[in-house]
């Protein structure tokens, strides 16, 4: 069978898309059900390594990796609350100040700052471009 053949080139585009490695799947086609062993090695590595590591050390997808350590309730350590005082100085300065120095003086990213605020209702106000001619001299 050459590795031009559809039905391989296929397979294989698979197996990249899925972290590189065969994922493990029953006669029918669906995949086994977690084992123990399992478990106990997602508890311990999820919050220590990425998701793709751990597919691969399982033979599992990314994406029943991350599904299964939401139902077991597993999270990220770095992922930290925010406090009230978070909140306010993202209040204070959403709106005034450039999103990279308020990521600084947070320690957080860009997408969190963005999504904490989005959550907290402060959104930056929208300068509109328009292609039209804007002389309204003319009325």
């Amino acid at each position: 069978m050459s590795i031009w053949d559809p039905f391989v080139a296929k397979e294989r585009r698979k197996r990249l898309l899925q972290g590189g490695h065969k994922v493990k799947k029953t006669h029918d086609g669906k995949a086994p059900k977690w084992t123990d062993a399992e478990l106990r090695f997602l508890k311990e590595w999820y919050a220590k390594k990425p998701s793709a590591w751990i597919a691969k050390k399982l033979r599992r997808s990314e994406q029943a990796v991350r599904n299964h350590a939401y139902q077991l309730g597993l999270r990220f350590p770095h992922r930290r609350k925010w406090t009230k005082e978070d909140d306010d100085f993202i209040r204070t300065w959403y709106r005034k100040k450039p999103i990279g120095w308020i990521v600084e003086q947070l320690s957080s990213t860009t997408a969190a700052v963005h999504s904490r605020a989005r959550t907290l209702g402060v959104v930056k106000p929208r300068i509109l471009k328009s292609s039209r001619n804007t002389d309204y001299s003319m009325f």
